[in-house]
């Protein structure tokens, strides 16, 4: 528990010390671009180096070297979250970033999907959180080639944009109808973990995230300037949740799982925020429109 702790306070810390001078003339969603997705990813890193052997069941079978890919994706997500945050060589790891969490849905996710879906099980209990892991890395995958061509020239970037906000509308869709299914499980990437007793409200943080992830997914489907407003109102909201709902619990509970639930939402959170594009692209996508009409 000690080292995805202290990857999580190193990273911060490098983050508040890298950032804090741009971060004091960026626009407020901007900031989160550059510090939210990249803790996370060092503490997913910090978790396969410090669980290699609990980490190595998830590798498939059929490939040899588990202990070593292990090893080698905990020190990717480490290196990445730290170019990302001191912007080295920042479009080079997001585009590798963005490439290895595609394989993980060509060589893991997707054949475990097809398994269960052939054999009616892809809703059941204590498996849907196969579609909440290949859902989450999925949008991770997008936000990290929209990171990747985020100083490239506004037709490229904005292409980008438009096709990784598709892709991630279409993962909270899911994940808004099995909030509705599963509405006492904890809210935002919908895993197995159950809503602690002590914390109030119930089922209802499943009914509104899922209605936020339907609304949200519903305005990302559409023009530009929708879909970015609708992004960064969904984004907003799942960074939010981290605050008001998975810091309290992992403050009371600090264990790798709970930090881990922070994580996972943050990202998602983030990877959404990403996709809406920075906020003078919003700007002139809205003045834009203004002026057509």
């Amino acid at each position: 528990m000690f080292w995805p702790y202290c990857a999580a306070v190193v990273s911060l810390a490098v983050a508040i010390a890298a950032f804090w001078k741009p971060a004091a003339h960026a626009p407020g969603i901007d900031k989160l671009h550059a510090l939210a997705p990249a803790i996370p990813l060092v503490v997913f890193g910090a978790d396969h180096l410090s669980a290699v052997k609990e980490v190595m069941r998830v590798v498939p079978s059929w490939m040899p070297g588990k202990m070593f890919w292990t090893i080698f994706v905990g020190v990717a997500l480490i290196l990445g979250g730290f170019s990302i945050l001191l912007g080295i060589q920042r479009r080079l790891s997001t585009t590798l970033l963005g490439i290895m969490f595609f394989l993980f849905e060509a060589l893991m996710h997707i054949p475990s999907l097809i398994r269960l879906a052939a054999g009616g099980r892809l809703f059941a209990p204590g498996q849907r959180t196969f579609l909440g892991v290949a859902g989450r890395d999925f949008a991770f995958g997008c936000g990290a080639f929209v990171l990747a061509v985020a100083a490239s020239r506004a037709d490229l970037r904005n292409r980008v944009e438009r096709y990784a906000c598709r892709g991630m509308a279409v993962v909270a869709l899911v994940f808004g109808f099995i909030h509705f299914w599963y509405p006492r499980f904890a809210p935002g990437v919908p895993l197995e973990k159950p809503n602690p007793d002590w914390m109030p409200g119930g089922p209802a943080w499943g009914y509104i995230t899922g209605a936020a992830l339907i609304l949200g997914a519903i305005g990302m489907l559409g023009g530009d300037t929708i879909r970015r407003k609708a992004a960064t109102i969904l984004g907003t909201i799942l960074v939010l949740l981290v605050a008001v709902f998975y810091v309290p619990i992992m403050l009371a509970q600090p264990t790798v799982e709970t930090l881990n639930y922070v994580a996972d939402t943050l990202l998602f959170g983030a990877s959404i925020l990403i996709g809406a594009g920075p906020l003078a692209a919003r700007d002139d996508a809205t003045s834009h429109s203004k002026a057509a009409a």
